[in-house]
C-alpha cells in the first residue's frame, strides 16, 4: 500500500490486511461474510471499518482520497460500471492490480494490458509487474471541479438555452431523462452531456438524486431546463476559493410578457458532492446527508427561471398526484401537507385547500406557516361562503408570522378598503411601502414597483376628494 494517499476505500478488501498496513482512515468491503468477520476480529487499525456487500451498491457520494482494486477487476462482468463508480468515488488516486495472463475459472478476463488499464481509469502515472504475472498501476485522478445535474423530460423549447448558460461553469453536465418523446435526447447529446434514462417520473427526488450519484465534480450544482445561470464564469471563480459546503443561489422567475422579475427566493443549488441529498416526490427538497452541513452560504448568484408556455394544464394534475403519494408516504411530516394545499388552490378546489393549509397549521406548520395563512385567505377571496372577517383574520395571521413581507401588509390594507375603512387601509398600506426589500426570503417584486405607490396615491386622492362611491382598482 505504498502507493496509497490518506483516507482508502478497499474494494474486494478479502482479509483486509492492507488496512494495517495504511494505518490511516480504511473502509473495506467484501462479498464474503467469513472475510469480512475474520478482518473485524483480527485487524488493528483503529481507522478501519468493514462491510459485507456489493461492490456495485456503493454510496458513491461518499468520497475517498484513495480507492484500491487488487484482483477484483478480474473477477467481474461489467468492468465499466465497477470502474466508473471507483472514479467518482476517488479523490486522488486508484490503485489497481490485475493479471498480465492467467487463465483460472474464476476470472472473467484473464489477460490484461497497460492499454486496457489506461482506457478504463487514464493513463497510469506509476506502472509495474509483480512476479512476472500481475501488473500494477496507479492512476491519479483528474477530478472535475463542477457537474451541473439536470433532469429532464419533453424540454426541447428550452433546454439549449440552459445548457449554453452552462457553459464557463460545467465540467460536466449530467442528464437524467424521465421518458422524453420529443428531441431533448439529441439536444443534450449534441451539447456532450453525459445522459442517463430510465428515472422515474413520479419521483423527482429520486431522479436528482439519480443524477447526484452520477456525478464526478468536488461541486454538484443544479439547474432545471427552464433556468439559466446568470453568472457562469463568476460561480465557477467562486467555487474555487470558497470553504463553504452549501451555497444557497437566487431563483427569480420571470414574467412572461416582459421578462421582469415576479418572486425570487434564495435555495440551496450548489454543494459539495455527497453534502445534500433530495426527499420528496414533488417540490422535493435538498437535506442534509450527514447532519448539518459545516458551512452553508447565501450568495449573490441568480438562476433565471422562465417556463415555456403550455405547461400549466398537464403539471397541475402531475404534482398533485405525487403530492397525495408524498402525503401518504410521510405521515406527520406537515410539508408535503402545505404544498398540497396550496396545489388545491392552483386548481381552484378552494374548500379543500383550506381544510388542507388549516390541517398544516395545526401539525404545527414550519418555514411556510405566513404563507399558508396567506393562502387561506386567498381561498377566502375566492369562495362565496366566507365573510371578510374570515379572510381578515387570515391575512392578521399572516402579517403576526411574517412581518417583513410587505406583499401580506398591502393585502391586508386592500381587505379594509374593500370593507370602507380608508384610513386604516391608508396606514397599512404606508406600513408596508416603509419595509425595505429584503436581501434573503422570498420577494414579490411587484410589490417594491411603483404599483404599491400609484395605489397609495389613489386612495389617498379619492379619501380627498371624498368621492366614497368609486373603490379603485384592487392591489391584486
Amino acid at each position: 500500500m505504498e502507493h496509497a494517499i490518506g483516507s482508502v476505500l478497499d474494494i474486494g478488501c478479502g482479509l483486509g490486511l492492507a488496512a494495517d498496513m495504511t494505518g490511516a482512515e480504511y473502509h473495506g468491503i467484501d462479498f464474503s461474510p467469513v472475510a469480512i468477520a475474520w478482518a473485524q476480529e483480527n485487524i488493528r487499525n483503529p481507522l478501519a471499518t468493514f462491510e459485507e456487500g456489493d461492490f456495485f451498491d456503493l454510496d458513491t457520494s461518499r468520497q475517498y482520497d484513495t480507492v484500491v482494486l487488487t484482483e477484483v477487476l478480474e473477477h467481474v462482468e461489467d468492468i465499466g460500471r465497477l470502474a466508473d463508480i471507483a472514479k467518482r468515488i476517488a479523490r486522488q488516486r486508484i490503485i489497481i492490480t490485475v493479471p498480465a495472463d492467467m487463465e483460472y475459472i474464476a476470472h472473467v478476463k484473464a489477460k490484461w494490458s497497460f492499454d486496457d488499464i489506461a482506457e478504463l481509469f487514464g493513463k497510469p502515472t506509476v506502472n509495474g509487474v509483480i512476479g512476472h504475472k500481475w501488473l500494477l498501476a496507479v492512476c491519479d485522478v483528474d477530478m472535475p471541479l463542477v457537474s451541473v445535474c439536470m433532469i429532464v423530460r419533453n424540454e426541447e423549447a428550452c433546454l439549449q438555452r440552459a445548457l449554453d448558460s452552462t457553459v464557463g461553469l460545467a465540467d460536466e453536465v449530467i442528464v437524467v431523462d424521465t421518458g422524453s418523446e420529443d428531441n431533448t435526447l439529441q439536444i443534450a447529446s449534441d451539447f456532450g452531456c453525459r445522459i442517463y434514462t430510465g428515472a422515474d417520473r413520479m419521483d423527482k427526488a429520486a431522479s436528482r438524486n439519480a443524477a447526484l450519484n452520477k456525478a464526478r465534480g468536488e461541486w454538484a450544482v443544479i439547474l432545471d431546463a427552464d433556468e439559466m445561470i446568470e453568472d457562469p464564469v463568476g460561480v465557477r471563480e467562486y467555487l474555487k476559493t470558497t470553504d463553504a459546503h452549501v451555497l444557497y443561489i437566487r431563483l427569480a422567475y420571470l414574467a412572461t410578457e416582459n421578462d421582469s422579475r415576479t418572486v425570487s427566493f434564495s435555495q440551496a443549488r450548489a454543494w459539495r458532492r455527497g453534502t445534500m441529498y433530495f426527499k420528496y416526490r414533488a417540490h422535493e427538497l435538498p437535506v442534509p446527508s450527514n447532519g448539518t452541513p459545516k458551512l452553508a452560504q447565501m450568495v449573490d448568484f441568480t438562476w433565471l427561471h422562465d417556463s415555456p408556455s403550455g405547461r400549466d394544464d398537464w403539471k397541475l394534475q402531475y404534482t398533485l398526484d405525487r403530492l397525495l403519494l408524498d402525503v401518504e408516504e410521510n405521515p406527520g411530516d406537515p410539508r408535503p401537507v402545505y404544498y398540497l394545499g396550496r396545489q388545491y388552490m392552483y386548481l381552484k378546489q378552494y374548500k379543500e385547500a383550506v381544510q388542507m393549509t388549516q390541517q398544516y397549521i395545526r401539525m404545527g406548520g414550519g418555514v411556510d406557516t405566513a404563507d399558508a395563512w396567506f393562502n387561506i385567505a386567498r381561498c377566502y377571496n375566492e369562495m362565496s361562503e366566507p365573510t371578510h372577517k374570515n379572510r381578515l383574520a387570515a391575512l392578521h395571521q399572516a402579517c403576526a408570522a411574517a412581518p417583513e413581507r410587505r406583499e401580506f401588509w398591502g393585502m391586508l390594507a386592500d381587505a379594509y378598503w374593500k370593507m370602507n375603512r380608508p384610513d386604516l387601509a391608508i396606514g397599512l398600506m404606508k406600513t408596508a411601502l416603509s419595509l425595505e426589500q429584503p436581501e434573503t426570503g422570498q420577494v414579490q417584486h411587484g410589490w417594491y414597483s411603483e404599483k404599491p405607490h400609484e395605489i397609495l396615491r389613489r386612495w389617498e386622492n379619492a379619501v380627498h376628494d371624498s368621492k366614497r362611491d368609486h373603490i379603485p382598482d384592487r392591489a391584486d
